[in-house]
């Protein structure tokens, strides 16, 4: 039986070895091919075998049975040997282990044929105890991934780390401006050569620092312990500047003993530039309860695998002391660099606009105050085209064009720490000559409230150039912003490599929150929820949004109610079909740090369909998005509406004598541009007249398949995206000698035909292309002669409700002749029928009263108005009666005693009354048979 497992493994073979045998006439013993191991010769076969050593140089042997060749290889030949190290047939092998001065080891020597393996486990005992394993997180207690923003969680909000020893019960951790990501594993050996990355390291997930991150493991519990070994993998991640040695300068390591002091520690690395492993020896001058550790980055770098070991001990740490008071020696740029943004975290295909630029991971951020820096802007968007070149630092890749009127590029919440005296350079790029006064920049200490001019110095050469500046901030206003503007709508304008430095000696650069907005939710008419998250170790004191209308001049804030990271308010008092305004806020040490502004829109308010519609567009301006409240339009180029001439706009012509609408997305970088412009919903089902009429014309530039379609939408309530359009009719123009250009031709398009019963259509003219020019005049739908009259009731609201009855009302419009009569029908809730009730006159507006109602029960109701034979009734609402009043009596009643009060008997049956007084007392006798009155 133990070889059965070989022949199953080998029958295939034997079986077409079998099968040559039949076409040979000489007679052929197979042989089946086996390897066992055993702890002798004649010893029974073993799976696998453990050999076991003292510290002391020592060997041991085993037995190898097989009938073909072999070899045998120990996984550490320095220290543990086999001999012989091959043969062929059965044999005794000896493994011989040198003396071990260290801890405890093992080994792995692997017996091979060419079809089978078997193993042999080494391990080996040491002179000095084993390492115990005080703190270990791989930090892998789940693979991290990304949120519905396309965001990696932040470190202080990961919830599944792997945190193992003896002293890792109380620990927490701390973070400013680290991510966990399971990209880039530690153990990926594409890319990574290492030890570490082959031999020890976890993979999945690992701390990602941006520039001036930083991650504090607290309150470790060494136990009395001293003489300590620490080790970490680490991978420097600049991007763009992967191959770049690794540096300790530019990711240190303190320790400390209250998480208040710090002393910074000595470790070695290779300079490989991908995963490799960290480690130092230490000893702690004194013994402390709890250790603290803290790795900062200056520049992109992630960390996996962190271990703390008792060890032999090394460079001695004195906690007690510190450095600088309480903080270690911070990581640097330079020395003095406080920001720098190259716009290349992402390698750019195609232009892109800020929201997605952000979205794509295009900002680094770097330098000592760059983590928290947000962007903000109008039309800029980021290309990779003309890149930056010709000055010293320019970083070439990505950069931000803006080419019009008032493009405006913002950069937020840059810290600058305790700096005062701030130098700005950047690489600017003109397309024609410089002009100071054609693009202006500034600089903010109040989060954009108020903006003080900067002066550029530049030179007048077009292309790149480099672009300085210098400005002075009040010690207590760490946090400043950077805006930049175009005014010309003629000249190119490219920024790249902007950069904040300082002079100033000992600054420092303490964290500060890094807000971050969220996108508004479940945005109605009327409400919105906005947000916001933020990243910070320090008090929050408060946090809430700002939000403000399009152009209005003030935001108004709102606090929330819980100070948590993520938050949200519900807004409910919003405006119909208005552009809004919006950032997330905290408060931390009486400073208000922001995120992001950002943009919403409130839907339009969609429940009033029309039965006529008419615009001549006379009140159109010339080159300019039409808005007169009539229509919707929409484009999918995302430079529309700043540049117009992306969607439908505006056109005069003739000196102001025609006026139109147009749509000619000459410039568009877009394949095609698809623009819808959408109508007030038409009620076809009620409209006298059934008909959209137009008059449209074209021009012929190119033949790019441009169409021009009607279509329209049953389920459209304000965005166009979301609706679902079927074409009505197409008037697309291909052939300029059957369609003469330039020629207005009147159209008209019976919409009762598909959509006769539609009470609420949206109709819109659709635009799919990018040359042909189509032009739009005197739309008309339906029959401007007077509509018929039209009954309208409506149900106004219960007042005076009590326990028994009730006022109700209502009110009718629309007609010449009054009804016959109105009134309001009602009944119980659940009762199949309704009571009418006439109004005892017949007006526009009136009322009935409602008796004999039951208490503690709700009532449906409706007004009505009769005209004719038919009834017309308003919507149905609800009341609910009062509950009677609680009484209590007036005191415990004793026969033969007499009561005087003064109130309101009751009957309730011919043995029995209440009798209730004004103090609400009550008095019952149920003895004898009284009469009501008696």
């Amino acid at each position: 039986m133990k070889h059965l497992k070989h022949l199953l493994f080998t029958l295939p073979m034997l079986l077409i070895a079998m099968s040559f045998a039949g076409c040979n006439t000489e007679e052929v013993d197979p042989v089946i091919p086996e390897l066992e191991i055993a702890e002798e010769l004649t010893g029974e076969a073993l799976e696998s075998l453990t050999l076991q050593f003292d510290a002391a140089e020592s060997s041991k042997t085993f037995a190898v049975r097989c009938n073909r060749a072999w070899t045998a290889v120990s996984s550490n030949a320095d220290w543990c040997v086999v001999n012989p190290d091959e043969g062929n047939g059965d044999n005794t092998l000896t493994v011989t282990v040198s003396r071990n001065t260290g801890t405890s080891r093992k080994a792995e020597i692997i017996i091979s044929t060419i079809l089978f393996k078997r193993s042999i486990y080494v391990e080996q005992k040491g002179e000095q105890a084993d390492a115990k394993v005080i703190f270990f997180d791989n930090l892998d207690g789940e693979a991290a991934s990304k949120d519905s923003n396309d965001k990696w969680p932040y470190a202080n909000e990961f919830q599944k780390y792997n945190k193992k020893g003896t002293g890792a019960a109380e620990v927490t951790y701390g973070s400013y401006s680290v991510t966990v990501r399971s990209n880039s594993p530690s153990n990926d050996t594409k890319y990574n050569n290492s030890d570490y990355s082959i031999n020890e390291a976890s993979g999945v997930n690992n701390l990602y620092f941006a520039a001036n991150g930083n991650f504090t493991v607290n309150k470790i519990a060494l136990e009395g312990e001293q003489k300590l070994h620490m080790e970490w993998g680490v991978e420097r991640n600049e991007y763009g500047n992967y191959d770049a040695p690794f540096n300790p300068d530019e990711f240190i390591v303190s320790l400390s003993a209250d998480g208040q002091k710090w002393s910074k520690l000595t470790y070695t690395r290779s300079d490989y530039s991908a995963w490799d492993k960290a480690s130092a020896d230490f000893q702690l001058k004194e013994a402390v309860e709890h250790l603290y550790i803290k790795m900062e980055a200056s520049v992109a770098t992630r960390v996996d695998d962190i271990k703390l070991t008792t060890g032999a001990g090394g460079q001695e740490i004195d906690l007690a002391a510190g450095e600088a008071g309480d903080d270690p020696e911070q990581p640097s740029v330079d020395g003095t660099k406080l920001y720098y943004e190259s716009f290349d975290g992402v390698a750019l295909t195609a232009n892109t606009n800020l929201d997605a630029f952000e979205a794509a991971g295009g900002f680094v951020r770097q330098g000592l105050g760059g983590a928290s820096a947000s962007y903000a802007g109008t039309t800029f968007n980021f290309r990779k085209t003309s890149a930056s070149t010709g000055y010293a630092g320019a970083s070439g890749g990505n950069n931000a064009f803006g080419n019009n009127v008032d493009v405006v590029f913002v950069v937020n919440n840059i810290n600058v720490g305790t700096a005062q005296n701030i130098d700005l350079s950047m690489g600017l790029n003109t397309y024609g000559t410089y002009t100071a006064s054609e693009f202006e920049a500034y600089y903010t200490t109040d989060g954009g409230a108020t903006y003080q001019p900067l002066t550029l110095t530049r030179s007048a050469d077009k292309a790149w150039q480099l672009t300085t500046a210098s400005f002075t901030v009040a010690e207590a206003e760490n946090i400043v912003g950077l805006k930049f503007v175009s005014k010309v709508k003629e000249q190119q304008f490219r920024i790249d490599d902007l950069t904040l430095t300082t002079k100033d000696e000992g600054v420092k650069v303490l964290p500060i929150p890094i807000v971050k907005t969220a996108e508004a939710a479940d945005i109605t008419m009327s409400g919105a929820t906005l947000g916001g998250s933020y990243e910070f170790d320090g008090t929050i004191s408060e946090v809430g949004v700002a939000y403000k209308a399009e152009g209005a001049a003030d935001y108004t804030v709102e606090k929330a109610i819980a100070i948590q990271s993520p938050f949200s308010i519900t807004l409910n008092t919003l405006t119909d079909g208005t552009n809004y305004e919006y950032y997330a806020y905290v408060v931390a040490d009486g400073k208000e740090y922001k995120g992001d502004v950002k943009t919403f829109a409130t839907e339009k308010d969609q429940s009033t369909a029309v039965t006529y519609f008419a615009d001549d567009f006379a009140a159109i301006e010339d080159k300019v998005v039409y808005n007169s409240g009539k229509w919707t339009f929409t484009s999918t180029d995302t430079k529309w509406p700043a540049n117009y001439k992306m969607g439908w706009y505006g056109k005069t012509f003739n000196n102001g004598a025609d006026k139109y609408i147009t749509i000619a997305p000459y410039d568009t970088e877009l394949t095609e541009v698809v623009a819808y412009a959408v109508m007030t919903k038409f009620n076809v089902a009620e409209a006298q007249g059934k008909k959209l009429t137009f008059d449209l014309a074209w021009y012929f530039k190119t033949k790019d398949n441009s169409k021009f379609e009607v279509v329209a939408s049953k389920n459209f309530t304000g965005d166009v995206a979301a609706a679902t359009w079927e074409v009505v009719e197409s008037y697309t123009y291909t052939d300029e000698t059957i369609n003469p250009i330039n020629t207005w031709t009147s159209y008209s398009l019976d919409l009762s035909t598909k959509y006769a019963e539609e009470k609420a259509l949206a109709v819109a003219f659709r635009y799919t292309g990018k040359s042909n020019t189509y032009r739009l005049d005197n739309v008309e739908f339906g029959a401007a002669e007077a509509p018929v009259d039209v009954l309208t009731v409506v149900t106004g609201e219960a007042t005076n409700v009590t326990t028994t009855t009730a006022t109700v009302a209502g009110s009718y419009s629309g007609v010449t002749e009054a009804p016959a009569e109105v009134g309001v029908e009602y009944r119980m809730s659940g009762v199949a029928d309704y009571t009418k009730v006439a109004a005892a006159a017949v007006a526009e507006s009136f009322s009935v009263e409602l008796s004999n109602l039951v208490e503690e029960s709700t009532y449906e109701y409706r007004a009505y108005a009769v005209a004719g034979e038919e009834t017309t009734y308003g919507e149905v609402k609800t009341f609910t009666t009062a509950a009677p009043a609680t009484v209590t009596p007036i005191a415990d009643v004793e026969f033969g005693n007499t009561y005087t009060m003064e109130g309101q008997v009751t009957a309730v049956s011919t043995n029995g009354f209440v009798f209730t007084d004004a103090t609400g007392s009550i008095f019952f006798y149920g003895a004898k048979n009284y009469a009501v009155g008696q």
